[in-house]
């Protein structure tokens, strides 16, 4: 009997340790499992990481290539690049004058717009070239994003240069959608052929022969202006978009990236608008 009860307790502490190591092997399965989704994790953030920053420094190249032709288009002061037949013109890297990095290609689309738009001071101006107006070619100016005079829309001042044989004149409009005792003309702003299709409000001017330039100049706020002839008299390009794309191509590059701008004609500075020109020589008055 002592042999038999020695047998069962051996056997109880066998069954015990085997127990025990049983719980061990699962504890050191679950650690392992959890360490190895950490690895993972990591290894995959990491690898995620590379390829964002790959993607980032591709796109920088790309876009530095195509602002850096678009810098170049601009610094032209004449040429190819704005004087071209047809209303589009397309021009690659494999010009010269665009090629600004060896790891990018280059396209670029130069198109004439016939109308003009942008945002203006008070104060300053914005040219429309009309060369070659006849006698009732209109022009239309849209301005403004409200035409209630609470919110103080714009008046514009309208100066137009003529050129007839050996005679230079110009002649004035100030045209004002609220009164502001200035002696501007003022319109009806809500009467409907003072309302744009793209802004509030809206003037018709009615040209001559041999008009040449419309200069406009808004007083009393800044506003955005859209100028654009009435029918398709209008024949000469008064802005250019242009469109760059920049594309990385390095290998296993894929990133691309566009620059979009819009150049006017060149005009005369504004302050010009305050000079006194004469022919002869300007002799100060008394005031007697």
């Amino acid at each position: 009997m002592f042999g038999r009860e020695n047998k069962c307790y051996i056997i109880k502490e066998m069954s015990r340790y085997t127990a025990q190591s049983g719980q061990i092997g699962l504890v050191v399965l679950l650690v392992m499992v959890v360490v190895s989704t950490i690895g993972l994790s990591v290894a995959s953030r990491t690898t995620q990481e590379v390829t964002v920053s790959r993607q980032v420094q591709e796109a920088s190249r790309s876009f530095a290539a195509a602002e850096s032709a678009i810098e170049r288009i601009l610094s032209e002061e004449s040429g190819r690049f704005f004087d071209f037949e047809g209303d589009v013109a397309q021009y690659s890297s494999q010009d010269e004058t665009l090629q600004v990095q060896s790891d990018a290609e280059i396209e670029v689309e130069v198109e004439k717009q016939f109308e003009l738009e942008g945002q203006v001071e008070e104060g300053t101006a914005i040219e429309i070239l009309v060369d070659g107006a006849q006698t009732d070619n209109q022009l239309s100016l849209e301005w403004s994003d409200t035409r209630n005079c609470d919110d103080n829309p714009a008046s514009l001042v309208i100066s137009i240069t003529n050129e007839t044989a050996d005679t230079t004149n110009t002649r004035y409009l100030a045209v004002a959608p609220c009164d502001h005792s200035d002696n501007f003309e003022v319109f009806d702003p809500n009467a409907l052929e003072h309302q744009g299709e793209d802004k509030a409000l809206r003037y018709v001017i009615t040209l001559n022969d041999g008009d040449q330039i419309v200069r406009v100049t808004p007083v009393y706020a800044d506003t955005s202006i859209l100028a654009a002839g009435i029918g398709d008299w209008l024949s000469v390009p008064q802005q250019y978009r242009i469109l760059s794309v920049g594309k990385n191509i390095t290998e296993g590059g894929q990133e691309t990236k566009a620059v979009e701008v819009e150049r006017s004609q060149p005009i005369t500075p504004y302050i010009f608008d305050y000079a006194l020109i004469s022919g002869s020589t300007i002799i100060k008055g008394t005031g007697e």
